[in-house]
């Protein structure tokens, strides 16, 4: 019974909120990693279903986001939602600051289109387990 709920609203969010969507802006605060909704957005969007194509993929660290070093221009990775983090290491997706989206939103969101309908070269990871609960701690790994 509970996969079958979990299953209805993975289908519920790609069929009801995201079918006229072509890019997929995860906004990553500090514990966006840890919310199973979140999870099932990221999936829904990068699966490539008959009625719903896949999505670009792009992260946006929040202003609040914690673990940025501006002086490294560096991120914690397991800070992130995890299956944003696997299309970020295999290329398909990207994650950028407030500021630099701000300033470039336009640019990295037809970088991420022409990611999506480029199927040779960039391919999506949804190997992944999904999210059954939300999680906790400081960091997913």
């Amino acid at each position: 019974m509970i996969i079958y709920q979990m299953k209805k609203i993975r289908e519920i969010i790609r069929d009801n909120y995201l079918k006229d969507s072509s890019v997929t802006i995860v906004l990553v605060g500090k514990d966006t990693w840890k919310r199973k909704h979140i999870d099932w957005e990221i999936y829904s969007s990068l699966y490539d279903g008959v009625k719903n194509k896949r999505n670009g993929l792009i992260g946006v660290l929040l202003p609040t986001y914690p673990d940025y070093d501006p002086i490294k221009n560096t991120y914690n990775p397991y800070t992130i939602p995890p299956r944003l983090y696997d299309n970020i290491r295999i290329g398909y997706a990207k994650i950028y600051t407030w500021n630099s989206f701000i300033a470039n939103a336009e640019q990295y969101i037809h970088e991420a289109y022409l990611r999506k309908i480029d199927y040779k070269d960039y391919k999506t990871d949804l190997s992944r387990p999904r999210f059954k609960q939300n999680r906790s701690g400081n960091r997913w790994w």
